[in-house]
């Protein structure tokens, strides 16, 4: 009786009863979450006996690909389901796709390239399919010859708003083949906020042209069309401003600014003279500010070119912010000074207390810097970097010296010339963002108006962690500015130093993925992407993993990500790898190894930039370009490399496994890695070669970037500049997805799958013997295991 009913299914669709099978549980779990019905639903579609009455749709292939065809699909009133069966090899993938009856167009993955056939039907409300209707044949894929497409660029200037920095561009192409109906787009601008590209598929039914909004003014750009015939690029230049009727330029940003100190005529304080060069464009008016002491204003005329400030009162850093304006905009400009103490009224006097001042500083100095680095040489930490910045350290035995003779923090002038030093006086702390096991960060206003986060240490702190506290702001200072690496804005120098960093809106990249999971998650759930009880509680547990010790520069605590979070594409998380993968060029180009990259230490400002951050197990490299840790502190174990888990060894390429981590958060949108994995565990398990499947969302040609990240050989492993070269060719390749798949991957180890035999639109689906649930949570950062020697 079995047979036959499996003898009446495989007439209705040729695959075999077991990939029948697989295929009723797959599409069964997206109609319908609730358990009863789902397997209602799975029985009713393997059963021979089934509502027949509803016709199947009719389908058109509109155009193909090497591993996509796009078809046109007859409306229905109920859903669509495609399935692409392969003609010679019915053990291998099946692919196929839900559709709603509404929708006309569809993409379906073709990949491994053979024939294949497709198949419809219409599903009855039970979830089981009517009348099988088979459909085209799709033929194995051969590229044509290739060839250039003529495209023609159009500036929109008519369509420029008054005001606006942006414009409008037309793109038109030309069609000589009526199979060549499908396109991508891809426009890239090098203003551009990074990860902020605009990209379409042209549909079949579409226009052979399309307008891209938003382009910066005076930009180089580069437009790429992809179609049957390969890809086309063009280079192109928007247009400046003044080139523009009724566009009112930005005021440019001052320049060749000098300040002169010099005692005041009167005798009382001192007079500050600033000068600056004239800009192309003469501004409005000048906003001057002075902050020393007291805060000094000033309203010039546009035509100025200097300032004086006298009678200005205080000793130590001062610093000037000057404000050019214009109707369109203002550009600020911000410059640091130094005010020496005034000359006492008797010289005799001065020099008697000047001669005891300086014996008693340089006995002080003498016994601090001995005892400092006779510690230095048994520090547990082991601070094996490069001289320059060890020499800094060292002074801070005088600078502490210094502040115990009668200086606080609260008074802060700071290191004498240090051009980032900045007076406590400036900052207006606001609520707490972060929090970690020895630190706090708290978000501020710096005067006048810039948004900042604080960093200090807890109350109470141990002298090791005041010293490495000043290394984290050594190395801020050394490793400079990227549009991807959370910038230094400043520090105060004290007994309580503090750092002032980049405020980034939107928290780190963890909490963000994970908030915009939930989203997709919500939004499908109300459609048809839904998914089964069981998946919908693991995830929950999946993310149940939260780092309660992190120690980071921005903290994601008590951000408000309502509407910041969105549906993310395939594009999205490969624009944040290349991001990221950015941020590490420049530090590595810099010989600073991190040591803790991971998506909680990555953080996202309000238009979504990403830039790394967390210093706090920073190293600079430049003597031996590696770092051994000798210290038992904890570490975050799940990403580190295999030679940092055995060998306690740090260098760049241990930094390009943990970004290989990374990319695998990324693209499990905010998923933990090895979740099932014990720490002891973890290092035998990677020297006997595992390493984490391939996540749903994930091409093969970026798993392969992944898994070339986690290469047992150090040397073997790609560079920072490397891997920030093959994402922007993965980028610059790749397709617009609409949505993600919301499904887990399969990660652990010792469970072994079975041959996959589904493919869900455009991805491989697998499914294992067992699927083991983490039973406990455990922390990002563990004591490093036991390992056995090999």
């Amino acid at each position: 009786m079995m047979c036959k009913a499996e003898d009446i299914l495989k007439r209705d669709l040729p695959i075999s009863f077991n990939q029948t099978k697989d295929l009723a549980e797959m599409v069964c779990s997206e109609l319908f979450p609730d358990e009863n019905i789902f397997s209602t639903c799975q029985k009713k579609f393997i059963s021979p006996h089934r509502n027949n009455s509803t016709r199947p749709p009719k389908l058109t292939i509109k155009c193909q690909t090497l591993k996509r065809a796009t078809f046109a699909l007859t409306l229905s009133k109920s859903w669509k389901l495609v399935v692409l069966v392969p003609q010679d090899d019915n053990s291998s993938y099946i692919n196929y796709i839900l559709m709603e009856g509404y929708e006309k167009i569809g993409k379906i993955y073709t990949y491994p390239p053979r024939n294949y056939t497709f198949w419809t039907t219409a599903l009855n409300k039970d979830g089981s399919p009517s009348l099988w209707l088979q459909g085209p044949e799709v033929k194995e894929w051969k590229s044509p010859e290739p060839m250039k497409y003529e495209i023609k660029t159009e500036i929109l200037t008519h369509k420029y708003k008054n005001g606006s920095r942006e414009i409008a561009a037309e793109f038109t192409w030309n069609v000589t083949d009526e199979a060549d109906s499908c396109f991508d787009v891809f426009n890239q601008c090098k203003k551009a906020t990074p990860g902020n590209y605009f990209r379409k598929s042209i549909q079949p039914d579409d226009k052979n042209s399309v307008v891209i909004y938003e382009l910066p003014l005076g930009d180089d750009c580069t437009f790429n069309f992809t179609g049957k015939y390969g890809v086309t690029q063009v280079a192109y230049r928007t247009p400046e401003c003044y080139e523009i009727d009724g566009c009112a330029p930005l005021p440019e940003k001052i320049s060749n600014i000098s300040i002169e100190v010099v005692q005041s005529p009167s005798g009382l304080g001192w007079s500050v003279h600033v000068t600056w060069k004239r800009p192309r464009v003469t501004p409005t008016r000048y906003n001057t500010t002075l902050y020393a002491d007291t805060v000094y204003n000033n309203v010039l005329p546009g035509n100025a070119t200097e300032v004086v400030y006298d009678q200005v009162t205080g000793e130590g850093l001062f610093n000037v912010t000057l404000v050019a304006c214009t109707a369109s905009g203002k550009a600020y400009s911000n410059r640091h000074g130094f005010l020496p103490p005034l000359a006492a009224q008797s010289m005799t006097v001065g020099i008697l207390i000047g001669a005891a001042w300086l014996s008693a500083l340089l006995f002080i100095f003498i016994a601090a810097t001995v005892v400092y680095c006779k510690r230095g040489r048994s520090n547990k930490l082991g601070l094996d970097y490069f001289q320059g910045l060890q020499d800094k350290l060292c002074k801070e035995g005088m600078l502490e010296a210094l502040r115990l003779s009668g200086e606080d923090v609260g008074t802060g002038t700071g290191v004498e010339g240090d051009r980032w030093e900045v007076h406590w006086s400036r900052l207006t702390l606001h609520e707490v963002v972060g929090e970690g096991a020895f630190g706090l960060v708290r978000r501020a206003t710096l005067t006048p108006a810039t948004q900042v986060a604080v960093k200090m240490l807890k109350d109470f702190p141990s002298a090791d962690e005041v010293r490495s506290f000043r290394a984290e702001i050594e190395l801020m200072k050394s490793v400079g500015a990227h549009p991807h690496v959370v910038s230094l804005v400043g520090c105060c120098s004290g007994r309580r130093p503090l750092i002032i960093a980049e405020y980034c809106s939107l928290g780190d990249l963890l909490t963000f993925l994970r908030c915009s999971w939930d989203v997709m998650l919500s939004k499908r759930n109300a459609k048809y992407y839904n998914n089964n009880k069981e998946n919908v509680e693991y995830r929950n547990s999946f993310f149940k993993e939260k780092d309660q010790k992190q120690n980071k520069a921005v903290a994601n605590k008590l951000y408000d990500l309502q509407g910041a979070c969105d549906e993310l594409t395939f594009l999205d998380l490969l624009s944040f790898c290349r991001q990221i993968a950015m941020g590490m060029e420049f530090l590595s180009s810099n010989r600073v190894v991190h040591r803790d990259l991971a998506a909680r230490n990555v953080l996202v400002t309000g238009d979504k930039t990403l830039k790394i951050a967390d210093f706090g197990l920073s190293r600079d490299i430049y003597q031996e370009n590696q770092y051994k840790q000798k210290s038992n502190g904890k570490l975050p174990l799940k990403w580190m490399a295999l030679e940092s888990l055995t060998h306690r060894i740090f260098t760049s390429q241990s930094d390009v496994w943990s970004f290989g981590v990374v990319m695998w958060e990324v693209v499990t949108v905010g998923g933990v890695p090895y979740p099932a994995v014990a720490a002891t565990r973890l290092p035998r398990l990677l020297r006997a070669g595992y390493r984490m499947p391939r996540p749903a969302n994930c091409t093969p040609q970026l798993y392969e970037v992944m898994m070339s990240c986690w290469r047992a050989r150090p040397c073997e492993r790609p560079t920072f500049s490397q891997l920030h070269a093959r994402l922007d060719a993965l980028l610059a390749a790749a397709c617009a997805d609409t949505y993600l798949s919301l499904d887990l991957p399969a990660d652990t180890p010792p469970s072994p799958t079975l041959p996959a035999t589904l493919l869900r639109n455009k991805r491989v689906w697998e499914r294992g013997e067992s699927y083991e649930k983490p039973n406990a949570l455990s922390n990002h950062y563990t004591s490093p295991p036991v390992t056995q020697p090999t």
